[in-house]
């Protein structure tokens, strides 16, 4: 077995000094460019690239999104739709009996009419 003396230790930093400066220098520098939020541009697109990047995922034909058109809002007369008309789209819904509903919809006051039909549907 070879036994280093104190002056192959000392060669041996020598050799290796740049390394063991710059390492924790750079691992510092990007810890502080990191923390203070210079990175996120740059990372975020590189997760923009990486999604487009990959393959595309094959459509799943148990999940449907029935979406709120500008043409059914004309048909309707107005945004905010009454709650009958909610009511009634969910009762068509479940006919198809699905395992879960979920809506997307803000509203913190009942429209009327059918606000009852529509609170006993659910």
């Amino acid at each position: 077995m070879k036994r280093f003396s104190y002056l192959s230790y000392k060669s041996l930093f020598r050799r290796w000094r740049g390394v063991l400066v710059a390492d924790p220098t750079v691992a510092g520098l990007l810890i502080i460019l990191r923390s203070a939020g210079c990175l996120q541009l740059l990372e975020l697109v590189a997760l923009d690239r990486f999604f487009h990047l990959r393959p595309p995922e094959p459509r799943d034909d148990r999940i449907i999104i029935v979406g709120i058109s500008e043409s059914d809002i004309q048909k309707v007369g107005k945004w905010t739709f009454p709650d009958a008309v909610i009511a009634q789209l969910l009762e068509k819904i479940k006919q198809q009996q699905p395992k879960a509903i979920g809506l997307d919809i803000y509203r913190d006051l009942p429209v009327e009419p059918g606000h009852w039909s529509l609170v006993i549907s659910h």
